[in-house]
């Protein structure tokens, strides 16, 4: 069973850090709730790398905004995503 578990949540992690839809997860979720879950659970680490990035670099968020700041971090995110 905990290994089961296991494997869904490296499932997810994998789905939160691709691009688009995650057919490995289709036999634990519908499709719709999973597009949903999977968009709230993106949106949520892309607002956490924001964060994390202006906690490290708030001369550079200030210079370039906030809005902007968040777009980059982002942008960063999807290139480089954290390896932990």
């Amino acid at each position: 069973m905990l290994e089961r578990e296991a494997r869904r949540q490296l499932l997810l992690v994998q789905a939160v850090f691709e691009r688009g839809e995650a057919p490995l997860l289709d036999a634990w979720v519908q499709p719709q709730a999973q597009a949903d879950g999977l968009a709230a659970y993106r949106r949520n680490a892309w607002a956490n790398a924001a964060r994390a990035l202006a906690a490290a670099h708030p001369v550079t968020e200030a210079m370039i905004g906030a809005e902007d700041f968040a777009k980059l971090a982002r942008s960063l995110w999807q290139a480089q995503a954290p390896e932990q």
